[in-house]
């Protein structure tokens, strides 16, 4: 297995098990009124909150590489960690919506 496909796997799961969580944090300190008032609150949040955590943990771990003696950046790895990160998201989102048939 690559180390890019590694870092998409990594990214994938990272964003979604963040993702879960914060719809989880959110979901329980919402008080709303309706269904459709919950789907408008809690996707954005989860989906950019499971990306953030996972691209923070892609650049972090090039950024380990890049200083690791006898390793490089690697552009190719940041870009597996994006679609990583927006297919993990993506991922619980759909689910939640799936869940939540408003």
């Amino acid at each position: 297995m690559s180390d890019s496909t590694k870092h998409l796997l990594v990214c994938a799961t990272t964003s979604a098990l963040a993702s879960l969580g914060i719809a989880l944090l959110v979901w329980v300190s919402l008080v709303v009124t309706s269904c459709q008032e919950l789907m408008e609150h809690l996707l954005a949040p989860v989906w950019f909150a499971g990306l953030a955590c996972a691209l923070a943990m892609g650049i972090g771990k090039e950024y380990g590489d890049e200083c690791a003696e006898g390793n490089e950046w690697s552009w190719d790895d940041i870009a597996a960690d994006i679609v990583g990160a927006i297919i993990g998201s993506s991922l619980i989102c759909g689910i939640i919506k799936i869940i939540l048939v408003c």
